[in-house]
C-alpha cells in the first residue's frame, strides 16, 4: 500500500491510527511496541499539524500517547541505568510541557478529558 499511496494520504493516516489503537491495547507493552506507538503518534501528529492545526481534541489524544510513552520509556531507562537523573529530569520537563498542551486541547472534550484524568 505504501508503494501506491503517499505516506500522508488519508487512508494511510487511518491505518496508522488503527495501528496506534491496536498497539496501545497490546500486552505486555514491550520496548519495541512502545517505540512503534511513539512513531505512529508522532507521524499522525506531524500531518494533523498541517491539516487540522490548533488545539484540537485529536491533537490532545495524540499528545496523551506521546506523553505516556515518553514517561514510561524514561522511567524504564532510568531504572535500568541507561540515562542519568539529569536526563530523566529533562525528559520529565518536556513531557510536562506536552501535558499542559494536551490538557488545553482536551479542555472542552469531556469524553477524552475524563479518560486522561483516570
Amino acid at each position: 500500500l505504501q508503494d501506491e499511496l503517499h505516506q500522508n494520504h488519508e487512508y494511510m493516516l487511518r491505518i496508522k491510527t488503527q495501528l496506534l489503537i491496536t498497539y496501545s491495547q497490546a500486552r505486555p507493552q514491550t520496548r519495541p511496541v512502545m517505540d512503534r506507538r511513539l512513531q505512529l503518534a508522532l507521524d499522525i501528529l506531524q500531518v494533523t499539524e498541517v491539516l487540522d492545526p490548533g488545539l484540537t481534541p485529536r491533537r490532545g489524544g495524540l499528545l496523551k500517547h506521546v506523553v505516556d510513552i515518553t514517561m514510561l520509556k524514561a522511567n524504564m531507562d532510568s531504572g535500568e541505568g541507561i540515562i542519568d537523573k539529569e536526563t530523566l529530569k529533562k525528559k520529565m520537563r518536556t513531557a510536562l510541557m506536552m501535558m499542559k498542551e494536551m490538557m488545553m486541547c482536551l479542555k472542552y472534550d469531556s469524553t477524552i478529558a475524563n479518560n486522561v484524568n483516570s
